[in-house]
C-alpha cells in the first residue's frame, strides 16, 4: 500500500509540473518519462485523440472530456493535460462528442460519450478492462 501511495504522489507531481509549466520539475519529469504516442482517430465513431504512454503495453485508461471549448480536444490546455497524464502512465482518450464544443449537451452527446468509454474499457491496452 505504501508503494502505491508513493507512485500516486510521483504521478501527481509529474502531472502538476507539466501542466503548471514548472521549469525544473517539468524538465525532470520529461527526462524520467517516455514521450507518449499521440494519434487522432475515431473511437466508437467519435473523433478522438489517443495518448499512449511510451513504455509498456497495458495502462489504466482515462476518457477525458474537455468540456465547452471551440477548439475541443485540440485546445492547448487539453493537449498539455492529456500528454502529462500519458507521460506518467495513463492511456488517455480525448473525444469530441457531438455538440459538446459549442456547449450543447444532447442525448447524442451522452450516447456517444458512453460508447467511447465502453470502447476504451474494451481496448487490449486498457488495464483491468476498465476506463
Amino acid at each position: 500500500m505504501y508503494r502505491s501511495w508513493i507512485d500516486a504522489q510521483a504521478r501527481t507531481v509529474g502531472v502538476l509540473a507539466l501542466t503548471g509549466k514548472v521549469p525544473v520539475l517539468a524538465w525532470v519529469t520529461r527526462e524520467l518519462t517516455d514521450t507518449p504516442q499521440v494519434r487522432d482517430g475515431r473511437v466508437a465513431g467519435v473523433p478522438t485523440t489517443i495518448y499512449r504512454p511510451g513504455g509498456g503495453s497495458r495502462w489504466p485508461a482515462l476518457v477525458f472530456l474537455n468540456g465547452v471549448t471551440a477548439r475541443g480536444r485540440h485546445h492547448p490546455d487539453v493537449e498539455r493535460l492529456a500528454e502529462a497524464l500519458a507521460r506518467v502512465g495513463f492511456l488517455v482518450l480525448v473525444p469530441d462528442p457531438p455538440r459538446l464544443a459549442p456547449g450543447e449537451i444532447t442525448e447524442r452527446t451522452l450516447t456517444a460519450t458512453i460508447a467511447v468509454v465502453r470502447t476504451a474499457a474494451g481496448r487490449p491496452a486498457a488495464a483491468a478492462g476498465r476506463a
